[in-house]
Formats: C-alpha cells, sequence, structure tokens
C-alpha cells in the first residue's frame, strides 16, 4: 500500500501515504509483539522439558504415580489403592498412608528418631490413628505425598 500519488484528475492527489506509514508501523508492533510472545512460550516449553526429565529419574518404585502437569511445578498425585499400598510394606520399600495420601518413607525408616519400628508397623497400610496420636499433621509438611489413597 505504498501508494505516493494518485492521479485522477489533472491535480495529483496525496493519498494513503500516511495511513500506510501507520498501518506499517502497528503492523510491525504487533509482529514485535508476537514474536516476543513466542519466544517466552518456546522458553517455557524447554524449562517444561526440563522438569519433565528431572522427573523421569525418580526411583522405580514411584515410576507411574506422580505426574507433572505442563510443565509448571504442579504434580498431580495419582491414586493408589489399598492392594497396591500392601506391596510396600518392607524398610527397604515402604509406603504408608497418613490423612488419605500416600508417602514413601523408604528412605526415612532409618533416620525416624524414634527408631524405624514406629514406622515399619503401618508400612503398607494406613498409618494414619497411630501418627496422630504422636505427631501434629504439620510434621508432614517435610514430606511429599506420591499419591492418594482410595
Amino acid at each position: 500500500m505504498m501508494l505516493a500519488a494518485l492521479s485522477l484528475s489533472s491535480t495529483p492527489v496525496v493519498a494513503a501515504a500516511p495511513a500506510a506509514g501507520i498501518v506499517v508501523g502497528l503492523l510491525l508492533a504487533a509482529l514485535a509483539l508476537v514474536l516476543r510472545w513466542k519466544e517466552e512460550e518456546e522458553e517455557e516449553e524447554e524449562e517444561g522439558s526440563e522438569r519433565a526429565a528431572s522427573s523421569s529419574t525418580m526411583s522405580s518404585s514411584l515410576e507411574g504415580l506422580a505426574v507433572v502437569d505442563g510443565g509448571s511445578d504442579n504434580v498431580s498425585l495419582k491414586e493408589v489403592s489399598s492392594g497396591e499400598l500392601a506391596k510396600h510394606a518392607s524398610p527397604e520399600d515402604c509406603w504408608v498412608a497418613l490423612f488419605g495420601q500416600v508417602y514413601d518413607f523408604t528412605d526415612f525408616v532409618n533416620e525416624h528418631p524414634a527408631g524405624p519400628e514406629a514406622i515399619i508397623r503401618s508400612a503398607g497400610k494406613d498409618g494414619t490413628e497411630e501418627f496422630e496420636a504422636i505427631h501434629s499433621k504439620s510434621m508432614l509438611d517435610d514430606f511429599d505425598p506420591i499419591g492418594i489413597l482410595r
């Protein structure tokens, strides 16, 4: 749209030159915004891929339980049946359900101040009642659940 002058009669009429400049300027500004938005989107996708790759290094006993939600920091928890929970009832593979959430305490069993037996008694089952008798629920803030008991 680069009409500098238009000859409709014997007198040339300047048409569209200023308007074309404004339109071109607006189009360039819009293009710059779109390119910046696209670049930010690609950076977010790269960060999401890096997070997803790091989450794939979870131990095999946790495989399939935690799912990264769209590269964000949110983790949605999968349901764990009582049958699945019961398969993890040893000091070497110790899952405990507390307040409806499942925790993997395998790495913590031997560090528990009252000794490993206190946790192992609840391994593979719902230990909420025993936990509540001794601890406050806020003590779980140091642990991330791996699932939800169904």
